[in-house]
Parts: C-alpha cells; sequence; structure tokens
C-alpha cells in the first residue's frame, strides 16, 4: 500500500508571518463627520427569549386587576370570543 507524501511547509518558528501592507489609497487626516455608532444587533428570537424570562421571574400582573375582572365578569363581551370555540 502507497504511503501519502508528505509535503514541507516553511517554517516561521512560532512566530506569526508578517502582514503586508495593502496597496490602499491614503485619505487625508482632517477630521469627517464622527461616524454613527452602531447599534447593537441581536440574533432574531435572542431579545424575545430575554422579555420571556424577565416576565417569568417577576410577579408583576400584566394585565391591571380591575380591567380584567370586568372583562372576565361580563359575559356580554367574552361570548363573541367563544362562540368561534362553540
Amino acid at each position: 500500500m502507497a504511503t501519502a507524501k508528505a509535503v514541507a511547509r516553511k517554517s516561521t518558528g512560532g512566530k506569526t508571518p508578517l502582514k503586508k501592507p495593502s496597496k490602499t489609497v491614503k485619505r487625508p487626516t482632517g477630521d469627517p463627520v464622527p461616524a454613527k455608532p452602531t447599534t447593537r444587533r441581536w440574533k432574531p428570537g435572542t431579545r424575545a427569549l430575554r422579555e420571556i424570562r424577565q416576565y417569568q421571574k417577576s410577579t408583576d400582573l400584566l394585565i391591571r386587576k380591575l380591567p380584567f375582572a370586568r372583562l372576565v365578569t361580563s359575559p356580554h363581551l367574552l361570548l363573541p370570543l367563544l362562540l368561534p370555540i362553540l
């Protein structure tokens, strides 16, 4: 069975090779218009999960007591919501 031929690599002595300067056009050193700082971009769903954890930790009511009590005790407001189920 034939063995794979080893390829010699250039040794750098454990140091990272220096990057060559790029050939870009130098811009004037004046103070240009300051760049607008970029806002933090989160992956989709990250902030939603953070909100869920926040609401699960808290004991605050999301709906005030009196409007919720009015909604629950008034059947004419709940009836349109329950009709598609019945």
